[in-house]
Formats: structure tokens, sequence, C-alpha cells
């Protein structure tokens, strides 16, 4: 069987890309010959046993190179028996939905009536209403229930056209023994009675990381010098900066992208996750996996399994900082219960299968498992 899976930019680190890697290889493995198109591959590697095919994309802005991928990608793509897009565009036979419903996030945006009208947002408006319109085939892999909602809600998707799936953690991310929790501490330096807050993110903006330094600042003397924060993904040069003026650069560590970033969560003593925009979020179920325990903004997808586990706090929206600050707080003076939640979480919550999920759905070797 022959699979096409189109997505505009591939890099390494990435959440959406991480997906796709993954479950471009489990179909793959399943005897399906794999095709990925992409607009730009900035990777030195290639996976083995799948093709790379980069488009010549043009246009002068991100929405009309993105009419230009969808249209190159469906003629390159024609003779595929399924087409996966990882992005939105239309006449696939599933979306993989890794980003909010842009419908209904303009609706909710000051002065979204305006802007659907500019033509960034009419034609990724256009684009989303091609996938999840009525008269569309269609069929939606999701990643978070509330997902599901939105998208019916807006453009009165078919219920039977979305296939939940499960968190995709790899096998990496489990709970460390004593031992390795001591080396890998030891590898980042956190001393004796250190603890380590961490945040791993690929866009350190949107995902919050300002407002870690803003909270970090703020609180009490006692907690910030036993509190370090480890920033783990591309943060910027004003991200340095933010921490200079918000007077905690010593407390800091920039570790950059890290391709074994679970030695991170083993050696972490909590994951902060301010996000602005997070569809699931799949540093949390990482973590969780790994048996940390999370601050997680209630926007993110994924805050749900925070909720059920109670492995950690969800800051409800919209975002306050004051209450992120005394989340902060709340979870230093209840560290020990929330770990003891968290190292729960990582036995009892259904934390992997979202890449095999996807390839039984999407080649159709198994009954479609329904919203």
């Amino acid at each position: 069987m022959k699979v096409a899976i189109g997505i505009f930019v591939y890099f390494p680190y990435g959440g959406l890309q991480s997906d796709m890697k993954k479950i471009a290889a489990e179909l793959a493995s399943r005897g399906a010959d794999v095709t990925v198109y992409t607009g730009a591959w900035r990777d030195t590697e290639r996976p083995a046993g799948i093709r790379v095919v980069e488009l010549d994309v043009s246009g002068a802005s991100s929405h009309v190179r993105a009419v230009d991928f969808a249209r190159k990608f469906r003629r390159a793509a024609a003779d595929a028996d399924v087409r996966i897009a990882f992005n939105r565009f239309g006449g696939c036979e599933f979306y993989f939905a890794g980003d909010d419903c842009y419908g209904a996030e303009l609706a909710r945006r000051r002065g979204g009536f305006l802007l659907k009208h500019l033509p960034r947002y009419r034609t990724f408006s256009a684009l989303e209403k091609e996938i999840f319109s009525p008269a569309s085939a269609t069929k939606i892999l999701y990643i978070a229930p509330r997902q599901c909602e939105e998208f019916r809600a807006v453009y009165g998707t078919q219920k039977e056209r979305f296939f939940l799936l499960p968190p995709g953690i790899g096998e990496e991310f489990v709970p460390p023994d004593a031992a390795r929790r001591r080396e890998c501490r030891d590898g980042l330096g956190i001393a004796d009675g250190e603890f380590s807050a961490l945040f791993v993110a690929a866009q350190w903006q949107l995902k919050g990381g300002d407002r870690i330094l803003a909270a970090f600042s703020r609180l009490p003397e006692e907690i910030r010098k036993r509190l370090r924060l480890d920033f783990v993904g591309s943060a910027p040069g004003s991200a340095r900066r933010l921490a200079e003026r918000y007077g905690v650069s010593d407390r800091c560590r920039f570790h950059g992208v890290q391709p074994r970033a679970e030695e991170f969560y083993q050696a972490a003593d909590v994951l902060l996750h301010p996000a602005r925009k997070e569809a699931a979020g799949n540093v949390i179920s990482e973590a969780l996996g790994c048996g940390i325990p999370v601050i997680s903004a209630g926007v993110c997808g994924f805050s749900s399994l925070v909720r059920k586990s109670g492995a950690g706090i969800v800051l409800e929206e919209p975002f306050d900082p004051d209450s992120f600050v005394r989340a902060c707080g709340e979870w230093f003076a209840r560290r020990e219960e929330f770990s003891a939640l968290a190292l729960r979480a990582a036995s009892t919550l259904h934390l992997r299968g979202r890449a095999a999920a996807a390839a039984e759905i999407s080649l159709g070797s198994v009954p479609e498992r329904r919203a």
C-alpha cells in the first residue's frame, strides 16, 4: 500500500514533526510504501526505509506557500492509496490534527472579526474548512478530547469522522531508579538539596518561557535559592536578557536543543508548561511518563492528564500570573505528595501507542475506533 504524508516543514524536535516521523516509521514497519512530501527538510538525517521528497514551494508569504504546497502535494501524491496531511489542507484521506481549531481560536481573539478578512487568516480558515466541512470525506486523527468538540461546534463535522489517538511517548520516558536519577542529576550539576524546574519547548515564548521567568522572580527567596530553572530547546538571546532583567540569570541553565531529553526529565523535580497555545502538549505526557509532576496551563490538551492523575496543578484560563506564582509555591510545599502521584501516573495512565493507533486506523488493519 502506498502512503503519502504531507508536512509543510520538517525540523528535528518539533512536536508535530516528531509525531509525523514516528507514524511514518510505524507505517513502514507494517509494509507500507511511505513517502514524505515537504516544502523543506531541515535535518541532516533522513529516516531509513522512507522516501523524502522536497517540493519546490513558492510564495512570498506563509499562507501563499501553504496553498502552493497543498496543490503540489495533491498532484505529486495522486497515485497514493492513503494520503495523510499533517498541516491544514484538504483533499486527503486523513488529517492529523496537531493544532487547535483555527476557527475557534480566531473567534476568541480580540479583533477576530476584522482579522478573518485579512488574506492570511482568510486563507488558513479556508484550508481548515476544506478539511472539516460536512461535505468533506477526510477522517481526522486528533490528540486531545476538546479538539473534537471545537471542530464540530465550528464546522458541524460528523462525529464518525473523528478518531482519538492516545499520547505517544517513547519507551525511554520512564521513571529512573535511584542510581540513574543520581547519574542524570550529576551530569547536569544539580546539587544535593537543589530542585530542578524543567521547561522543554521548541517555541520559547509561545510555550510560556517568559511567564516562567516572571513568576520565578516573584517567588520567596527561600524557594528561589533552592530552585533552578533548566530550559531545554531553542531559547533566543532575548530569553537570557530577560532572565538578567528579572535578576534570576544565576538560577537559569539554557541547554539548547537536546537529542536525549529524557535525561532532563529524569533529573527534574517538576515540569513547567504555562503555554499560550497547545493542542495537546507531548512534554506533559513525557514528564508524567518519567514520574515528574507538572504545572500546566489549562489551554493545553494534556492538562486533562494532570487533572486526572492529580500529579500537579492546572492553571485555569485566562492565564493569571499571580495564580502561576501561587502554584509554584504550592508545588514546592507539597512536592513529595505531587511526586508520589506522578510516579503512580507513570504506571496507570495510558501514555503510549499513538503511532501504532494512527497506523492501524489509516491502514484499516483493525476495526476503526471512533470518537
